[in-house]
C-alpha cells in the first residue's frame, strides 16, 4: 500500500502537479486506498489553517476530510512503530543524517508496515535505510 506523504497529499487535492494528479488517479483506478498517516493529516490541516482567506480554509478543510474519508485508511502510531522510530533515530545519528521527527515516524510506519512513501521530499526520506520511497513529482 502506498503511504502519500504531506507534500504529495497537497499537490493532489488542491490540484498544484499535474503529474501527481495523474499518479494518483491511476492509482485510484486499481480500487486501491491510501494510507493516511495522522502526522500527515496533521501538517496538512495545520497548512490549511494560516491560509488567509475564510472560504478558501473552508473549502481546503472540506476537501482534506472528504480526502481522508473516502480514499484512506487510517494508520495508527503504535508500540512497533515507536519502536522503528527510536531505532531508526540512533541508526541516522550515528551516520550525523538525522530528519525531522515527523518525517522519521512517517518512515517508521512505512517500515513496520511494508509501506511504500510517495513523497517529494526524497533528500530526507533516502537516508532512511530499508525505506521504499516513490516521487510522483
Amino acid at each position: 500500500m502506498v503511504l502519500l506523504n504531506t507534500n504529495t497529499i497537497i499537490y493532489y487535492i488542491f490540484q498544484k502537479r499535474p503529474k501527481v494528479i495523474q499518479r494518483v488517479k491511476a492509482y485510484e483506478r486499481s480500487g486501491r486506498k491510501y494510507i493516511m498517516h495522522p502526522i500527515c493529516y496533521y501538517e496538512i490541516v495545520r497548512w490549511i489553517l494560516g491560509l488567509q482567506d475564510l472560504r478558501e480554509r473552508r473549502r481546503a478543510m472540506h476537501t482534506i476530510r472528504r480526502f481522508a474519508d473516502e480514499r484512506c485508511v487510517w494508520v495508527e502510531i503504535d508500540e512497533k512503530v515507536s519502536q522503528k522510530a527510536a531505532y531508526v533515530w540512533h541508526q541516522l545519528r550515528k551516520l550525523n543524517e538525522l530528519i525531522e521527527d515527523a518525517d522519521l515516524f512517517i518512515a517508521a510506519t512505512a517500515l513496520v508496515y511494508n509501506y511504500t512513501v510517495v513523497t517529494n521530499n526524497t533528500a530526507h526520506f533516502q537516508r532512511v535505510p530499508g525505506l521504499t520511497i516513490e516521487n510522483w513529482t
